[in-house]
């Protein structure tokens, strides 16, 4: 009898461990992103949203002609080790017949995890569109710089590459990303403008791990940035 109330405490206990937060088996979640030229985005947008898109670049006879292979997301280890999610993450590339690039890990909710796209040609180096789907819909969000005054979290902010790299080291990286970027779902897009015409952009991904797994979709437009005197040409552009 002694025994039997004994297996009884011990399951109450097991399963009080289980359910407490932080206790908890880790999620798994999945970060799909796509790069297309920019006049392929906007074909597609209908006012803020992009319906048919998703199966377009499903498409694999046609979305091999207009994907970029050299922008696939690469995870960054922060200076935080805490706050992020385990390392390594499993990064699948695409295969020949799957045009989406992804990547998946486990994690457990309230983590961090950030991941970086850069493009390696010294075309297509100017990130200048970006769609999330969100609840089943893919939409666009503007591409801004950030004033000075602005307090509250942009859409997609857009910024000097060499100030992000600098916040990135300093550890205050995610303290930044949730002041200055919106967050869908948990997750933010940010990006990092360079000046020399011969760089790529680079797109910062970072994802705050909901409660339940999930999956991310992302899209990203690319354009070719008129060179002036070895320099891009971007002054009063926007989206």
């Amino acid at each position: 009898m002694r025994n039997r109330g004994l297996a009884i405490g011990l399951g109450w206990l097991v399963a009080v461990l289980l359910c407490w937060p932080g206790m908890s088996d880790a999620a798994t979640y999945q970060l799909q992103v796509a790069s297309v030229p920019e006049r392929v985005f906007m074909y597609f947008v209908e006012d803020r949203t992009m319906p048919r898109i998703e199966a377009y670049l499903d498409d694999m006879r046609r979305s091999k002609f207009v994907l970029f292979r050299d922008r696939q997301p690469q995870p960054l280890e922060l200076e935080q080790p805490e706050q992020s999610a385990p390392f390594p993450v499993n990064v699948t590339l695409p295969k020949r017949n799957d045009p989406w690039g992804a990547t998946t890990w486990d994690g457990e909710a309230g983590q961090l995890v950030v991941f970086r796209v850069r493009g390696k040609q010294s075309n297509y180096q100017k990130l200048r569109r970006v769609a999330v789907q969100t609840d089943g819909v893919v939409t666009r969000f503007p591409v801004r710089g950030i004033p000075a005054s602005r307090l509250q979290p942009m859409q997609v902010p857009a910024t000097a590459a060499g100030y992000l790299t600098h916040v990135l080291e300093s550890g205050t990286f995610p303290v930044w990303v949730e002041r200055r970027a919106a967050s869908y779902d948990g997750l933010s897009v940010i990006v990092g403008r360079h000046h020399n015409a011969q760089e790529s952009d680079t797109v910062y991904l970072v994802v705050r791990m909901p409660q339940v797994g999930r999956a991310y979709k992302v899209i990203l437009g690319w354009k070719t940035v008129k060179r002036e005197g070895g320099y891009a040409n971007t002054q009063g552009k926007r989206n």
